[in-house]
């Protein structure tokens, strides 16, 4: 079962969200499709992705369409949620 949100009441006026980042170390990720999602998440285009890396877009296409299938999300957006992600799960890092 999925952590759920917590809310936290600091005082009057203040009330703190902590909100579980999903865990990618457990979701299957290559290290490409790790690498590709961060930087979506970070909002950058493919394009611009493709081209730091040294592959075609049709390469992040397939990447990111593997990645969605592994974190069980259907769309770009739902990226959003994994922006800033803990430095553990790139040290860990995905499948090779």
């Amino acid at each position: 079962m999925a952590d759920l949100p917590r809310a936290f009441k600091l005082d009057e006026d203040l009330i703190v969200l902590e909100v579980p980042l999903p865990d990618f170390t457990g979701a299957g990720l290559t290290k490409a499709e790790l690498e590709v999602v961060r930087l979506v998440a970070d909002g950058h285009s493919s394009q611009a992705i493709a081209d730091q890396r040294g592959v075609s877009v049709r390469t992040i296409a397939n990447q990111l369409a593997a990645a969605y299938k592994k974190l069980g999300i259907q769309q770009r957006s739902e990226l959003g949620a994994y922006k800033g992600l803990h430095d553990r799960s790139s040290k860990e890092g995905g499948k090779r």
